[in-house]
Parts: structure tokens; C-alpha cells; sequence
């Protein structure tokens, strides 16, 4: 192992999970004295500098009153991106000249006469992000009085949101190739490719690069291997809608209530990135390879009905209600979502509510239109079982199968399912308590996702009708084409429970104090959250540390206290996260040979407090404190989300009303 001043020293291996199918990242090992973390050279957090504007003018004829918004917002941040991961080792020469005499000494003894390198390129080579984004948008509209119960209202909007993003430092695959490949020519350490015998690869600007030791390259070799990746992005959308509601009639139980409308949106994306990017120029991460430029409308309407069926005052009330929306896109076509429900009020102490919905999600431009490209190479087919048995010439590793990838413009909209139901308990004889349980079950059919051509052969064999028709065999079975750009192939399912209860009361009743006390608990269970490729099933819920692509904490909770009265306000609060596993696909249980020593992660809690004050009539200060017991995050390189990663933390704050 090469110290940072380019010395050698013993390397402390761990245990490698290559192998595993559950690691995120090549390379990763456990254990060992010289592992390096990915997260440990990376910014904790985000700095942003951030400035908006808003504005609104109305005017009032009586039943017609006319506004319009306009909002101006931007913001940049610059922080450490990521730093270049390095993935696959270099071949070094044993002469190469900024070895140190011992080294090539020993190497030459051991009869080597290259070796493998393998690092992680932190200092100069960390990768740091430069974003800027610009949001512009205006509307207008007119609110309409026609009577009675009955209003209308339209509008229209404009927005444009135009963002820079660069990625500085980003290493240049074929230079960097050049450059570590140094000699020793005419008394100088060269480029190997300068001073060779072919001169048709020659590069006058390439200067060599010393790989050993934390800063020994030169700024002139730094120069040449990196670049700045680059890429600008303009999204546009307009909005147009008209919408009338009012009581179309009454029945015993009370007035029946309708809305009805319709709605335009249309949205194009454009994308530009640098030549080097589109060459695919950068590595490990090429990140702006694929520009967008798409677009797309839908028209809308939609109806609404709230329709009472029981009231007996004080005793009993039922009301049913449900909507409807026909939308025609225009890569798609036609698509209904709808919602039924109902709701029961007993005693006006209990509400009981469910709801039935199927609602749609269309695809985004970036997954209808991002590049398209084309690779011909090798593919090992998953659905081999008797096809050779069926035809001798049927090849299971194909060498020459084009694959297709980037945006699909056939995608169709996901569709979901979603059933609800509630209750709301809010006891008379206890007033200003409310108790509030809600059961959700979400599945979503036709999830756009992206699979591999392998994967895609995997999914087929195991009856995903949708991966099968992304499929392409030749008479034999043999498998000459897979389309492995998105598709809608992948099911999602999640329900839990969320809880609620609230209790306010005036402090006169119990210390003589002027204001109000408000205790409020919150908590969410998660009982399962799992998405399905046709590959693997996996159930992330109960995961803290996103190993399997998602942080779902089974149970997550606040609780809040807040004082207030005219002048003065406190609160404190806790937050909560469960128990959980970093990685349940690493789990000992799943896999017996190389698993997580500490794959449990415990139950964290964290105390915030905070204060407001009116020091004048239009002016009130606040205080806050975050992490007041600095409690830190687990050793967990994800999860923010959850974890407080910078520890306690303080703001201040100023409102004045003009």
C-alpha cells in the first residue's frame, strides 16, 4: 500500500463483496486496517445560496375579480460531489519512474514487471458539483361570482426553469490512460505514448502523472487529465384551466355540491451537454452523456360530486363523494383516474372514512426522450432452460446482441390503487383532544423501470410478460436485440398506518398563565414497501441505511410541545426513527458467507428546541436549536433524512410585517 508521501506499507485487507448482488458500490469490503470510506471525503452537508422574489396584484369589480402572480427565484451551490472512485485498478509498470529506486528494486527481485493499482482519488481528484437554477414564472387569472353557490375561475400560467449544472475535476479516461503511463527519455519522466516508436498516437500536450503519494501530481498533469463536465437544461410548461362548482340541487340530507373543469398542460425540455460528455469522455462518472429534448401535452377534464346521503343532527351523518378525470396525452392517449369515498360522522364524536382511488403518474421527459444509444456486445440469457434441447444451434452467450438504451417514447403512465381508510375520535368529554388512525395500501402496476439485457432474459423467464416483449430471439431462441431503455416493467406495493393525536388546552386551568398548550404526537408505520423488477422482490421497509435502494424506517414519530400566548412562544419536540437493519439484503440470515457484523442499527431520538418573541408590534425574533443533546448518526454513509449528520445546531431568525 502506498502511504501519502508515496512510501510502502502493509495493506490491511478486508473481506470483499464483489461477489455480492447486494453491495451498491464495487470495491466495498469489510473490516480490515486500510478500507477507506466513499463518505468520509464528501460534504456533510449542502450549501445553497438562495433568493426568490414574489409578487401579486388583484382587482375587485364585484363578482368578477382579476389577479396575477409573478415569482422569480435562483440559486447555486457549489459543495464535494463525490470523489473519483477509481473503479477498476490500473496496470503500472514496474520501471515506472516515479517509483522510488527500492520499490522497482524489490519488484524487480519478486520478477514482476507491472502491477495493479487500485485507489480511491480524493485531494485534487475529488469531483465538485457547480449548480445554478433559475425559476421564472407568471400567471394570470379571474375568479367569477354567477350567483347563488355557483363561481367560476380560470387561469393561465407560464413557468420556465433553466439549470447550469458542472461537475469540475472530472477525469478524462484516455488522457488519464496517457499520462500514468510515464517513462524516462532523454534524462526526463515522459509520456510513454511521446516517446514510443509509433508516432500517429503522439500528444504533445500530455504530461506524466504520478500516481504515489496524496499530492505528487504535477498541476500540469492535473491539468490535462481533467475537464469540467457540463450540461444546460431549459424546462418550459403552460397551464391553462376553467373550472365551475356549485349546488346543483338538494335532497333531504342537504345540498349536492359538483365541480367541473378542464385543464392543458404542455411541457417540452431542452438539453444541452459538452462534446466530451456526449463522447463519454469521463469516467467513472459520465453523467451528462445523455441529453434530453422532448416534449409533450395533455388535455383534461374532470368532475367532482359530494353527495350527502344521511343527516341526523348531533347523532348521525353520511356523505359520499368521488371524481373522475379522463386525460389524453399525447404520446400515450387516453387514461382515467378516479376516486370514491365516503365518510361517517357518529355522535360528532367519531368519523369513520375510506377511500378507493386509481390514480396515474405519466412518464417525465427525462425517461420519454433522454439519448438513445446502441451497444453490440456479449449477453449471458437467463431463459436458456431447453432451448438447446429444442434447437442444437441455440447459443445461451450470445457475442454479438445489440442493446438498446436511454428513453423510451412509448412508455404509457403508471397506474396505482390506492385504498384508505380512517377514523377521527374527538371526545366531548374531552375538549380540544383529537385522535386521528389512517390505514393506506398503494400498489402501483406497470412501475417505469430499467433492467439490463441479462435482467430483462431473468424477467422473461420468471413471467414478466413485460420484459419478455423487450426481448428479441432469431429462429433458433438464440437472443439477438433486448431494449433495456425504461419500460413500464416494475410493481410497487406499500401500506402502513398513520396516527395522529392532539391535545389543546388553555394553561389558566392548571397554573394560572395566559396562552394555550398544544401536545401533539405523530407516527408513522410502515408494514411493507417493495418493488418488484421480475428480477428480485425486495422489501425495503424496516431498511435505515438505504443499502437496497430505499431508507423506509418501519416506525418514524414526533412529539411536540408548544406554548403560546400573545408574546411569547416555546416549543420542544422530539423525533424519532426505529430500529432497523442498514441492509437486509446483508443480513446474515440471507446470506450466511458474507454478511454484516452490524447490520442492526437501534432506535435514535433527538431533542429540538425553540423560541419566539415580539419585541415590537410588526417585529418577532426566533431562536431554534436542533440536536440539543448532540447525538450523532449512526456509522451509516446514507440516511440523512433520518440522522442528523452535523449534530446540534443552531438558527436564528427575524419576521417583520410591513
Amino acid at each position: 500500500m502506498f502511504n501519502s508521501d508515496g512510501t510502502l506499507s502493509t495493506y490491511g485487507a478486508g473481506t470483499s463483496l464483489n461477489a455480492n448482488p447486494a453491495i451498491r458500490f464495487p470495491a466495498q469490503v469489510l473490516g480490515g486496517t486500510s478500507a477507506v470510506g466513499l463518505y468520509d471525503v464528501i460534504a456533510v452537508t449542502t450549501p445553497v445560496e438562495r433568493i426568490s422574489t414574489y409578487g401579486r396584484a388583484t382587482y375587485d369589480f364585484g363578482a368578477v375579480k382579476l389577479w396575477a402572480d409573478v415569482t422569480y427565484g435562483r440559486s447555486r451551490s457549489t459543495y464535494a460531489f463525490l470523489p473519483d472512485i477509481g473503479l477498476g485498478a490500473q496496470t503500472i509498470s514496474a520501471s515506472n519512474p516515479f517509483l522510488s529506486q527500492s520499490i522497482r528494486t524489490t519488484l524487480a527481485n519478486a520478477g514482476e514487471t507491472s502491477f495493479t493499482l487500485g485507489r480511491l482519488y480524493t485531494g485534487p481528484y475529488s469531483l465538485i458539483y457547480d449548480g445554478t437554477r433559475e425559476q421564472k414564472e407568471g400567471a394570470v387569472g379571474v375568479n367569477i361570482d354567477l350567483g347563488g353557490t355557483w363561481k367560476a375561475s380560470a387561469h393561465f400560467s407560464h413557468g420556465e426553469v433553466d439549470q447550469a449544472q458542472r461537475i469540475r475535476n472530472a477525469r478524462i479516461v484516455s488522457r488519464f490512460n496517457n499520462a500514468i503511463n510515464a517513462v524516462s527519455s532523454g534524462g526526463q519522466i515522459v509520456c510513454g505514448i511521446n516517446a514510443d516508436a509509433n508516432t500517429t498516437n503522439d500528444d504533445a500536450a500530455c504530461r506524466p502523472l504520478n500516481l504515489f503519494g496524496l499530492n505528487a501530481a504535477s498541476p500540469e498533469a492535473l491539468a490535462y487529465i481533467r475537464g469540467t463536465q457540463q450540461n444546460d437544461t431549459t424546462t418550459k410548461l403552460d397551464a391553462a384551466a376553467v373550472e365551475v362548482q356549485g349546488d346543483l340541487f338538494s335532497l333531504w340530507a342537504g345540498p349536492v355540491t359538483v365541480v367541473l373543469g378542464a385543464e392543458g398542460r404542455w411541457e417540452e425540455q431542452r438539453s444541452v451537454s459538452g462534446a466530451l460528455d456526449l463522447a463519454g469522455a469521463y469516467g467513472p462518472l459520465n453523467l451528462y452523456g445523455s441529453p434530453v429534448s422532448g416534449g409533450y401535452d395533455v388535455q383534461e377534464g374532470f368532475g367532482e360530486v359530494a353527495f350527502p346521503l344521511f343527516n341526523a343532527e348531533g347523532t348521525a351523518k353520511v356523505d359520499l363523494n368521488g371524481a373522475a378525470r379522463y386525460s389524453d396525452y399525447s404520446r400515450s392517449g387516453g387514461i382515467w383516474s378516479w376516486k370514491g369515498g365516503a365518510t361517517v360522522g357518529l355522535f360528532d364524536t367519531l368519523t369513520l372514512r375510506g377511500t378507493r382511488s386509481r390514480d396515474i403518474r405519466a412518464p417525465t421527459i427525462t425517461e420519454l426522450f433522454s439519448s438513445r444509444a446502441i451497444n453490440v456486445g456479449p449477453l449471458v440469457d437467463g431463459d436458456s432452460a431447453g432451448r438447446a434441447a429444442a434447437n442444437p444451434q441455440y447459443v445461451s452467450n450470445p457475442a454479438t446482441v445489440t442493446t438498446y438504451s436511454g428513453g423510451n417514447p412509448d412508455l404509457l403512465p403508471e397506474i396505482s390503487h390506492t385504498t384508505t381508510l380512517g377514523a377521527t375520535f374527538s371526545p366531548k368529554f374531552l375538549p380540544g383532544f383529537n385522535l386521528s388512525v389512517d390505514f393506506y395500501d398503494i400498489k402501483i402496476d406497470g412501475a417505469i423501470s430499467t433492467l439490463s439485457g441479462s435482467n430483462l432474459t431473468i424477467a422473461c423467464r420468471n413471467g414478466n410478460a413485460a420484459a419478455c416483449a423487450r426481448i428479441t430471439r432469431d429462429a433458433t431462441g438464440t437472443v439477438t436485440e433486448v431494449r433495456s431503455n425504461s419500460q413500464n416493467i416494475a410493481v410497487f406495493e406499500t401500506s402502513g398506518f398513520d396516527i395522529e393525536a392532539s391535545y389543546v388546552f388553555p394553561m389558566s386551568g392548571i397554573a394560572n398563565l395566559p396562552g394555550t398548550l398544544r401536545i401533539r404526537a405523530l407516527a408513522t408505520h410502515v408494514r411493507d414497501f417493495v418493488i418488484d423488477t421480475g428480477v428480485s422482490r425486495i422489501d425495503s421497509a424496516g431498511d435505515v441505511g438505504a443499502g437496497t435502494g430505499a431508507a423506509i424506517p418501519s416506525w418514524r414519530g414526533t412529539l411536540s410541545f408548544v406554548y403560546q400566548n400573545d408574546t411569547l412562544g416555546l416549543d420542544a419536540r422530539v423525533r424519532y426513527v426505529g430500529a432497523g437493519k442498514f441492509n437486509s439484503l446483508l443480513d446474515q440470515s440471507v446470506n450466511p458467507t458474507a454478511y454484516l457484523v452490524n447490520n442492526d442499527i437501534g432506535a435514535y431520538a433527538y431533542l429540538d428546541l425553540g423560541a419566539r418573541a415580539k419585541v415590537m408590534d410588526r417585529l418577532t425574533l426566533s431562536l431554534n436549536v436542533n440536536n440539543v443533546l448532540d447525538q450523532k448518526p449512526p456509522l451509516s454513509p446514507v440516511g440523512p433524512i433520518f440522522y442528523d449528520a452535523v449534530g446540534t445546531y443552531f438558527s436564528i431568525g427575524a419576521r417583520m410585517k410591513f
